[in-house]
């Protein structure tokens, strides 16, 4: 009986951990992509963006250490029989406009299927190259004509900032939503000026091992004081 506990957890873990995997670089995702124009190109599913809360884990995941030359951009998309809903981030608070043209839905659900094609062990992260035709740089910026153009989804431009400074907190981006449907297109917030996340790094969490460590040393000063 045991051993047949012992496999049936142990199956229900493979369909668990197979179920995760293939959500890399799903439909509805946002992903987060830091790049060099003329070097690697890191990308990053971070889930679901209608659940995105905005903060990110700091440090940030499949990055380089030396972030200097890099920018980050973030978008989203999703695909129905009734429409798309597209997300992307910019830097700043204030809506500048996106193009409302359901045909740019071409760019965003292009990068997905390149970003899976990748992403062999389907952990949801991918390193490249930034100046080949399935690039980032190459199909959201237009041939890295439009620097955080999305495609010509954000005519603004503003949708890309400094790496080092974005993932170390220091400069927050912006994370919006638009829904084009066969009966509405507009924003999903307010008036039309409103972001629905700001995206900032997180402060870097201390590991309980380390409180451990930290009260347990504490303890033993304190044995040791009484003792003297």
């Amino acid at each position: 009986m045991k051993k047949l506990l012992v496999a049936l957890l142990s199956l229900g873990l493979v369909f668990t951990v197979a179920g995760q995997a293939a959500a890399s670089f799903d439909n509805g995702n946002l992903v987060q992509v830091v790049y060099s124009a003329t070097g690697d190109e890191y990308a990053t599913d971070l889930g679901s963006a209608a659940s995105f809360t905005g903060t990110l884990e700091s440090p940030a995941a499949n990055v380089p250490a030396d972030l200097t030359g890099y920018s980050v951009a973030y978008f989203g998309f999703s695909e129905s029989l009734t429409g798309y809903e597209f997300y992307w981030a910019t830097t700043s608070d204030t809506f500048l406009g996106a193009s409302g043209n359901p045909n740019n839905a071409s760019a965003f659900r292009s990068m997905y299927t390149f970003l899976d094609g990748v992403d062999g062990d389907n952990d949801g992260e991918t390193l490249r190259s930034a100046v080949g035709v399935t690039s980032y740089n190459y199909v959201m910026n237009q041939n890295g004509t439009g620097a955080g153009i999305y495609g010509g989804w954000n005519p603004a431009l503003q949708g890309e900032v400094d790496a080092a400074a974005h993932i170390s907190g220091d400069e927050s981006m912006y994370l919006y939503k638009y829904v084009f449907t066969e009966t509405y297109a507009g924003l999903v917030t307010g008036n039309g000026t409103e972001y629905i996340a700001e995206i900032g790094a997180s402060q870097v969490p201390v590991p309980g091992a380390v409180w451990m460590l930290g009260s347990a040393l504490l303890g033993i000063v304190g044995v040791r004081r009484k003792k003297n």
